[in-house]
C-alpha cells in the first residue's frame, strides 16, 4: 500500500471500482511470473538481479506488464487517465524482492522499468501530479518519500477519487459500500485532509529508464534499497555518466575503510543542501565509482603505495586516483565533467591534524578551465575534463563535501584572475588570501563545522556568496526608508540581498549589506537575527573582503554545538532594552535600526537606515589589521582548503580597548566574552575580527588607548600545536576628530606589531606631531551602481575625446 489513513481506506474501496470502470484490468490483480528461465536476461533483468545480489536477497526477477498494476503498486497511478496513459500499459516492470510478504508488510522490493525518454518524464510527472514531493535522487529528478511524508490534496487518479469522495457518491458505489459493510462517513475525505505514506519509497528517473526502491516495513531500509540499484545500474552503463564523478581511494599502506553507500548517502545529503541554499538552483549529477564493482567493502581504489608521499600533493593524488579508476579504459573516449570527488582514506589534517595526512580542499586547474587527465591503457585511451577535484576525506562530514563542492561552484567574481569560482570567507597566510571574516554565518567561512558531531549540519551561505553565485540580486537601500527582509535561508530563487552604500568612499566595491538569518531553517544560522557585512576591496588581488560586525551591546559572541563560539547577530531583540537594536558609525555617519522582527513564517525583520550625527566635538582611535593573519591555515598550491576544525571558539585576534582616569572601560571583556561601554558618550565599534574597531569619546575626556593580543594566547591555550607557528600580529593607527560642526578630521599614527597575549599602549589622539587633515568624504549614494549609468557616460565621452584630439594630431 501506498497510503495510510483516511485516503488509504478510500482508496481500498475504490480502487476495483475505478480498475473496473476503466476497463484496464480484472478485478482481481494478475500475479507476476518470474522471468523465463534458460535464455539471456535482458540488461533490466540484470540490473535488478544484481541489486538483488548486492542486498542478499534472492536474485528471481518477476516481470509483468505495467497494465496489471494493482492498489499495491505505485505503478498503478500511471493508468489513470486511461486514453493518455493507453501507450504505457505493456511497458514491462523488472521487480527483485526481499522474499516478504505482499499482504503482511514484510515486502521490500526493488523495480526497473524501461519506459522511454518522454514515458520516464511522464512517470514522475504523474508521481508529482497525484502528490508525492518532487526531489531528486543523486541528481537525477525523482521521488524522495520517506513514512509518514504527508500526501495533501493530489491530482491525478488519487485527486479523481478524493474529489468523488468530496462531491457525493452515486447509489451504486452507495449499494457497494453497504454490501462490504463499509460506512460512507468513515471514508469521506474533506479539503485540507492529508495522508501519510505508509512504505518510504524513492524513484528516480534516468535517461529511458526508472528505476524504484520501497520498503514496506516502515524500517528506512529504502535508503540502503535505492543505493544498491544505483549501483547496479552504474555498473551496467544503462544510465549516462553525470557531471559528478565519485569515487574512493587510498593507498597499499592505508585503504580506505568506508564504503560507496557511505559516499551515495553523503552524496544525496550534499544535494538536500544545495536544494535548500540554492533554492533548487543547484542539483549534482552522480556517477559512483566502485573497485571491485560488487557486494561488499573493498571499494576504494589503489592510487599509490604510501600516503605519506601525497602530503602536499592532493591535486596529484586525485589525478592518480582517477586513472586508476580507469586504467582498463573508459566507456568513451572523451569524459566531461564539472567535478570528480575523491574520498581520500583516513582523516582530514583539518579534522585530525595528529593523524591526518592529506587536506581536504579543491584543486582548480592552473588554465583556469579543466584538467585533462588521460586514462586507460596504451591502445585504448581516454581523456577525463574535469573542472575541479574535490578532495575530502572519508570520514569527513557533510560540511565539508558542501564547503569543497562550494568551491566548484560558479561565481561572477574571479579570483586570481582565472577562476570563476565560489570564495572563502576567511583569511588565508599569504598576502592574497586576505578574503575577511564572517565566523559561523556562512559555509564558506566556518560555518561548515557546524553541528554536532562536527560538520553535520553545515549552515547557508551568506547572502554575498549568494548573490555572487546569482541566486539571489542586491537591492539598493535608500535612507529614511523601511525595507521588510526575509531570512537568507527563507528565500526563494530571484529573491534579494539588502545593500546600502559606505558614504566614506566612492568605490563601488565597497559597501554594507543587512540581512536576516533564521536559525530553524533548514540549515539553519547559529541565531536568528540580523546580521551586518562591511565589503572591501583588495586592488592588489582583486578581490572582495567581508566582514560580519558584531554587536555593539550586550554579549557579542554564543556559544553554539559542541562548544563552538560564534559572532551573535548585530541587530537583535526588539523590545528587551539590553538587545543591540541599532549600530551606529561615527565615521559614516549612519544609523543601521532594526524596527521589528517576526516569526510568523519563520524569522524576518523590518530595518532602516538614517543619518546620524554623534554627538560633538569627540575624538576617536581607529585600528586596523595590517599583514597576514597570525596563524596560516593549511594550503596547498592552486587549491582552496577548507578551514581546520581545531581553529574554534577563540581565534588569534587584537582588539582596541580604551580606560578613562576613573578605570571606567571600552571594549571586550575576556572574562565574560561581553563587550562592554562604561564611558559615558563613548561610541565603539563592537568586537570585530580582523577588521576596523574604532572608540570615540567625548573630547577632553582623559584617555589611554591600548592594543590587546589577549584573544591570541587563549586561542594558543586551547591548541598548543600552533604556538610554533605563530606570528606578531600588525596593526595600522588612525586618530580622528569630528568637531562640533560635524567636520571629520584624521591624521595617521604609529603602527606596531603585538605579540600573543601583549598588551601595547598606544600613543593617543593628543600624540605630538600627529598632522589632522580634513577627510572629504563622498557622501551617501555616490558609488552605487544606480549612479554608475553617469560615470560610464562622462567616461565614454571623456574618451572620445582625447581619441578625437589625438585624430586630430595624428591628421596635422
Amino acid at each position: 500500500m501506498i497510503l495510510q489513513n483516511r485516503l488509504y481506506r478510500a482508496l481500498s474501496v475504490l480502487l476495483a471500482v475505478i480498475m473496473m470502470l476503466s476497463i484496464l484490468t480484472p478485478l482481481t490483480a494478475l500475479a507476476q511470473e518470474p522471468v523465463e528461465e534458460g535464455r539471456a536476461a535482458s540488461l533490466e533483468e540484470q540490473v535488478a538481479a544484481d541489486a538483488a545480489a548486492a542486498l542478499g536477497w534472492p536474485t528471481t526477477v518477476w516481470k509483468k506488464p505495467l497494465r496489471e498494476s494493482n492498489s499495491f503498486d505505485e505503478t498503478f497511478l500511471m493508468l489513470w487517465p486511461p486514453q493518455s496513459a493507453v501507450r504505457y500499459f505493456n511497458k514491462p516492470i523488472y521487480t527483485a524482492t526481499n522474499g516478504g510478504d505482499w499482504g503482511k508488510e514484510t515486502i521490500q522490493y526493488l523495480r526497473v522499468l524501461p519506459m522511454g525518454e518522454q514515458g520516464s518524464r511522464d512517470f514522475i510527472d504523474t508521481m508529482i501530479e497525484n502528490g508525492l514531493p518532487h526531489s531528486s535522487y543523486q541528481g537525477r529528478e525523482g521521488i524522495v518519500m520517506p513514512v509518514g511524508t504527508p500526501v495533501c490534496d493530489p491530482g491525478g487518479l488519487l485527486g479523481y477519487i478524493i474529489e468523488q469522495l468530496r462531491t457525493g457518491l452515486t447509489k451504486f458505489l452507495e449499494e457497494l459500500f453497504e454490501e462490504w459493510d463499509v460506512d460512507p462517513n468513515d471514508v469521506i475525505i474533506t479539503e485540507g485532509d492529508c495522508a501519510e505514506a505508509a512504505a518510504g519509497m524513492i524513484m528516480w528517473t534516468c535517461g529511458s529508464h526508472i528505476f524504484i526502491a520501497r520498503d514496506d516495513t516502515g524500517s528506512g531500509a529504502e535508503d540502503n534499497i535505492a543505493a544498491a540499484l544505483w549501483m547496479a545500474a552504474e555498473q551496467s552503463h544503462i544510465c549516462d555518466i553525470g557531471d559528478s564523478l565519485v569515487l574512493l581511494a587510498g593507498t597499499t599502506d592505508q585503504p580506505n575503510a568506508k564504503t560507496i553507500t557511505d559516499a551515495q548517502k553523503l552524496a544525496q545529503d550534499t544535494n538536500s543542501y544545495y536544494g535548500a541554499n540554492a533554492y533548487g538552483r543547484v542539483v549534482l549529477g552522480y556517477t559512483f565509482l566502485d573497485a571491485d564493482g560488487k557486494a561488499g567493502n573493498v571499494d576504494g581504489y589503489e592510487a599509490g603505495p604510501s600516503m605519506a608521499a601525497y602530503v602536499d600533493k592532493e591535486c596529484e593524488f586525485a589525478q592518480d586516483a582517477l586513472k586508476k579508476a580507469f586504467e582498463t579504459g573508459a566507456p568513451r573516449e572523451e569524459i566531461n565533467l564539472q567535478r570528480a570527488i575523491v574520498l581520500y582514506a583516513g582523516p582530514s589534517q583539518q579534522a585530525d591534524a595528529a593523524n591526518g595526512k592529506l587536506s581536504t580542499l579543491c584543486c582548480w586547474p592552473q588554465n583556469g578551465m579543466f584538467y585533462d587527465v588521460e586514462v586507460g591503457p596504451d591502445d585504448n585511451k581516454s581523456h577525463l575534463f574535469v573542472s575541479s577535484l574535490v578532495m575530502v576525506a572519508e570520514q569527513d562530514g557533510l560540511g565539508l563535501w558542501t564547503h569543497e563542492v562550494g568551491h566548484s561552484l560558479y561565481s561572477k567574481h574571479l579570483l586570481w584572475d582565472k577562476h570563476t569560482r565560489i570564495s572563502d570567507r576567511y583569511n588565508y597566510a599569504q598576502p592574497w588570501g586576505k578574503y575577511g571574516n564572517i565566523s559561523n554565518w556562512g559555509l564558506m567561512g566556518s560555518g561548515n563545522w557546524w553541528g554536532d558531531p562536527a560538520a553535520a549540519t553545515p549552515v547557508q551561505m551568506s547572502g554575498f556568496t549568494k548573490e555572487s553565485a546569482e541566486w539571489l540580486s542586491y537591492v539598493d537601500g535608500e535612507l529614511d526608508t523601511e525595507y521588510a527582509l526575509t531570512a537568507v535561508e527563507n528565500q526563494k530563487a530571484g529573491g534579494a540581498v539588502l545593500r546600502f552604500d559606505d558614504p566614506t568612499s566612492n568605490d563601488p566595491n565597497r559597501y554594507l549589506i543587512l540581512e536576516a538569518r533564521d536559525a530553524g531553517a533548514a540549515f539553519g544560522a547559529p541565531e536568528s537575527g540580523v546580521v551586518l557585512y562591511q565589503v572591501t576591496w583588495d586592488g592588489g588581488n582583486k578581490h572582495h573582503i567581508v566582514n560580519a560586525i558584531t554587536p555593539q551591546k550586550g554579549p557579542t559572541s554564543g556559544t553554539g554545538p559542541r562548544n563552538r563560539s560564534y559572532f551573535r547577530p548585530t541587530l537583535r531583540g526588539v523590545g528587551d532594552a539590553n538587545a543591540p537594536t541599532v549600530f551606529r558609525s561615527p565615521a559614516f555617519k549612519l544609523e543601521f535600526q532594526l524596527v521589528s522582527e517576526s516569526t510568523a513564517s519563520g524569522y524576518g525583520a523590518t530595518v532602516k537606515l538614517v543619518t546620524w550625527e554623534p554627538p560633538a566635538p569627540v575624538v576617536g582611535a581607529v585600528a586596523a589589521p595590517a599583514g597576514p593573519p597570525a596563524v596560516p591555515p593549511p594550503a596547498a598550491g592552486q587549491a582552496h582548503t577548507t578551514v581546520p576544525s581545531g581553529v574554534d571558539g577563540v581565534l588569534p585576534d587584537i582588539d582596541l580597548h580604551a580606560y578613562d582616569d576613573q578605570g571606567r572601560h571600552v571594549g571586550l571583556d575576556y572574562a565574560t566574552g561581553q563587550y562592554v561601554n562604561e564611558i559615558p558618550g563613548a561610541i565603539a565599534s563592537g568586537d570585530l575580527k580582523d577588521a576596523e574597531e574604532w572608540i570615540y569619546v567625548p573630547e577632553g575626556t582623559q584617555v589611554r588607548f591600548e592594543m590587546s593580543s589577549y584573544k591570541t594566547e587563549q586561542f594558543l591555550q586551547a591548541n598548543p600545536g600552533y604556538r610554533d607557528v605563530i606570528r606578531p600580529q600588525g596593526y595600522e593607527m588612525t586618530y580622528q576628530r569630528i568637531d562640533e560642526n560635524g567636520v571629520l578630521t584624521a591624521a595617521k599614527g604609529q603602527g606596531g606589531k603585538i605579540e600573543a597575549g601583549a598588551e601595547s599602549e598606544l600613543e593617543g589622539p593628543d600624540a605630538p606631531g600627529l598632522k589632522y587633515k580634513e577627510v572629504k568624504a563622498p557622501g551617501y549614494g555616490k558609488n552605487l551602481p544606480a549612479n554608475l549609468w553617469w560615470s560610464g557616460l562622462l567616461a565614454a565621452l571623456g574618451l572620445m575625446f582625447v581619441a578625437g584630439w589625438v585624430v586630430a594630431l595624428a591628421r596635422r
